[in-house]
């Protein structure tokens, strides 16, 4: 099951973490199977519907409404940080992600141990009222409400989750574990920007080019006849003896034949009937070297 010493250790280490998160929910009256595993969780929006009602909302316009947005939602936990006696946390559900704000004076000392006790890819759900940090960055305020705990634990991760940076790149791997690239790959990428759209006249411009005028090619310059370097030049026993049988010597395969249209060599030829078609002269001859 584990491929190294260090994803046992982590696995026992996590396993270690609920239970004490099972000792933390029976001290608020829970069974083992409610504080680790609960069937359920009432959540007043999905991480997406929160986003699309409240993304509008300023810092001015949520602290002047006369009463507080009250909110509960659940998530993954994509990113944790604990700063002292308070933490920010990253939610994911629905491929989007929302920011909760964590302080220990608010939430109590159990849930505060609770949070402690989270990881990445554990599951949870919290409760509190929207507000905007310094940066602009709207976030939940944890709190509880109603006599209901702030944060309720859900569900744990036991095995952790792919590089925070990289995340799941291998493309076996994200077919083979497809629930793993289904949280860290969500496709949330930004559209590529589209080029301005050019001007009636620009377009016109293009469209309509000037045709060019007709230009007359030159004729081919022959530079002389000249042979081809791949055989050498028969020799006068051999031409003898190819004139007896009216054939031209058969080691003119190497050689080049004269065009009659620009007089210049091309081709290759073997036969003196190939050279009468060509020069119209009863017999061929190489040329002078």
């Amino acid at each position: 099951m584990h491929e190294s010493e260090f994803e046992k250790n982590l696995y026992q280490q996590r396993r270690d973490k609920l239970q004490q998160i099972a000792a933390l929910g029976q001290q608020n009256g829970l069974t083992y199977a409610e504080a680790t595993y609960p069937n359920s969780y009432a959540a007043t929006h999905t991480i997406p519907e929160l986003r699309a009602a409240y993304d509008c909302l300023t810092a001015e316009q949520l602290e002047s409404a006369p009463h507080p947005i009250e909110i509960s939602i659940a998530g993954r936990i994509m990113a944790i940080r604990v700063q002292g006696k308070a933490g920010f946390a990253q939610l994911q559900q629905g491929g989007q992600r929302f920011q909760i704000y964590v302080r220990k004076d608010d939430v109590g000392e159990n849930a505060f141990a609770l949070y402690k006790l989270l990881d990445l890819g554990d599951h949870i759900g919290v409760r509190g009222h929207l507000f905007r940090t310094r940066t602009g960055e709207l976030t939940v305020h944890v709190a509880p409400s109603d006599g209901k705990p702030a944060i309720t634990f859900l569900a744990k991760a036991m095995l952790a989750l792919p590089d925070k940076y990289h995340g799941l790149e291998d493309t076996e791997l994200r077919y083979r574990q497809r629930y793993v690239d289904l949280f860290m790959n969500t496709g949330a990428t930004k559209a590529a920007p589209q080029p301005p759209a050019a001007s009636t006249e620009a377009v016109e411009a293009e469209t309509v080019k000037p045709v060019p005028e007709p230009v007359e090619p030159e004729a081919p310059k022959c530079q002389g006849l000249a042979w081809a370097k791949t055989a050498e030049a028969p020799t006068e026993s051999q031409n003898r003896n190819q004139n007896q049988n009216n054939t031209h010597y058969t080691g003119l395969d190497g050689y080049c034949l004269q065009c009659m249209r620009c007089k210049t060599l091309t081709g290759h030829g073997s036969s003196i009937l190939a050279l009468t078609n060509l020069l119209g002269a009863s017999q061929a001859k190489p040329p002078e070297r």
